[in-house]
């Protein structure tokens, strides 16, 4: 397992955050999201799925005796049925890069606690971070801003917030407690909501959680987004989908005298730091961001649905919205987004999910409430050393938890912030001064002669010699045909099978690499 480093203090200032930092907030007058009541009469629990999730396979790593941890893949019953391939592959992808994994099926008619218990009994396994993928259970906390460490609700200044909450299911020895009613603005009445409000015990995420979820997301079919989404995470893996070791760091006008000493630039070998109030606003950010790179941290006031840039004088917010990201197909992988609820999943196309999902998203963090991540050091520092994207936020999490556990303003910055996305990723990108490596080509290349005929063709080219499998596998993952399973000299070959109508994948594997397409057959 890898052990998680620990960041020695240089110097500690009177104050937990820097004095002149900036609240990232909803600049809309009077923002609507979703409450825990109206998530809850859409997600109603089922008794059938109270006791926890219900293991399919669990797998040891295939290229370490003693694996890198056990990482939990949770997944819906409907994901696991129809896309038994792609979570054949991730799971591949996982063993092979150190990690054992348990796959289960779960779904959000169950409960959060059920949830939770199930990830705690597997600590001792070595338990060290969970995916889950698709619509899961949601834990839910509230509480009342305290920005100002005064142990006071000031009207005029904070306000109540309830939102979703991970923090639950990555500290899984702390006490969490629903003891408190919001009866409007003030102090908060005894009773129980089913939304917690306090955290206390052991304060420290022994795991990471990450969620892959696009069940809030209209902009396309939910199935066909997963899919993509680990195609692109296979090919990432595979060195078939490769970025260029390029960092961003966008700053809007509220935050443009601060965040020096981020150590972003550890990260990447060509850094930019963009903090121009005369450059930062809509059009130039929609801009930047069709450009390749690895890693965009931005920092503008936002919505779950939308940034609010603050162009130079002008009196109104620059506007850059929740489709507009999609429709861009922004082209880095890595996002964090100093941007108000701007990760707030359960919204109908939340951003983050977008930033994600689309474009070549791979993972995303940020926060579901007012506030995002300060001390971005903690966590940039551990992915310059190869830490993935979950390590990193653990060690932030815990950096806060330790230090700063009982500064109200603290809580209010951080209750919020979550992973999305496939956390057991590592930043890796090819060098963007010298010429990148060789690589070579892509071992498949896929057409079909006719969508409207029931004959596929598979051209594949092969850069060497050696032993070559090629199988066809239905859209439930079932093996359909095998093509080939033999020795093959460098070149090119061509085969063809006979399908009905329906989606196929043809899968290349070789002792140099594998690659798959997908196929659609229509009639």
């Amino acid at each position: 397992m890898k052990k998680i480093i620990i960041f020695i203090i240089l110097f500690m200032t009177s104050s937990w955050a820097e004095s002149d930092v900036k609240l990232t907030r909803d600049l809309r007058s009077d923002p609507d999201y979703v409450t825990y009541s109206e998530w809850r009469s859409l997600h109603p629990e089922t008794g059938s799925l109270k006791g926890g999730p219900s293991v399919i396979y669990r797998r040891a790593s295939r290229t370490r005796s003693v694996s890198d941890g056990l990482i939990a893949v949770v997944v819906t019953p409907d994901i696991a049925r129809n896309l038994k391939f792609h979570l054949d592959q991730y799971t591949q992808d996982l063993q092979d890069a150190g990690y054992s994994v348990e796959m289960s099926i779960f779904s959000t008619a169950g409960t959060v606690e059920a949830l939770r218990a199930y990830l705690a009994e597997r600590l001792n396994s070595g338990l060290v971070g969970a995916v889950l993928v698709g619509d899961q259970p949601v834990p839910w906390f509230q509480l009342n801003d305290d920005w100002n460490d005064n142990g006071i609700f000031d009207l005029d200044e904070e306000q109540y917030e309830e939102f979703p909450c991970d923090l639950y299911l990555s500290d899984l020895d702390g006490e969490w407690r629903d003891d408190s009613v919001y009866a409007g603005p003030g102090p908060m009445n005894q009773g129980s909501d089913g939304v917690f409000d306090s955290h206390t015990g052991p304060l420290e995420a022994e795991i990471w959680v990450a969620r892959i979820d696009a069940s809030s997301i209209s902009y396309d079919s939910e199935l066909d987004i997963y899919a993509d989404y680990f195609e692109r995470v296979h090919g990432y893996r595979q060195e078939t989908f490769r970025l260029p070791s390029k960092g961003l760091f966008y700053i809007d006008q509220d935050w443009s005298q601060g965040y020096y000493d981020t150590e972003m630039n550890l990260v990447t070998e060509d850094y930019e730091e963009i903090r121009d109030t005369f450059i930062t606003d809509a059009k130039d950010y929609r801009s930047r961001i069709k450009e390749q790179g690895l890693f965009l941290t931005v920092c503008v006031h936002s919505s779950p649905e939308a940034h609010y840039f603050q162009k130079a004088n002008i009196g109104y917010a620059d506007m850059v919205y929740n489709w507009e990201i999609c429709v861009s197909d922004p082209k880095f992988g890595f996002y964090n987004l100093f941007a108000c609820s701007n990760c707030r999943w359960v919204e109908t196309n939340c951003m983050g999910s977008v930033y994600n999902l689309f474009g070549n998203g791979l993972a995303v963090v940020g926060s579901t409430k007012t506030g995002s991540m300060l001390h971005f050091s903690f966590f940039n520092q551990p992915l310059a050393e190869g830490y993935s994207w979950g390590d990193a936020f653990r060690v932030w999490t815990n950096y806060w938890l330790t230090f700063f556990p009982d500064f109200g303003s603290a809580k209010a910055w951080f209750m919020g912030m979550c992973l999305l996305g496939d956390a057991t990723l590592e930043m890796r990108g090819y060098s963007s001064v010298t010429e990148p490596e060789e690589f070579p080509p892509e071992p498949i290349v896929l057409e079909t002669k006719s969508l409207f005929q029931d004959m596929v063709s598979v051209q594949l080219g092969l850069p060497q010699s050696g032993m070559t499998r090629v199988d066809v596998f239905d859209a439930s993952g079932r093996l359909f045909e095998n093509l080939c399973n033999e020795i093959l000299n460098e070149g090119e070959y061509t085969f063809t099978f006979d399908a009905p109508a329906g989606v196929y994948f043809v899968r290349v594997s070789t002792p140099f690499g594998a690659q798959s397409k997908k196929v659609v057959v229509m009639q």
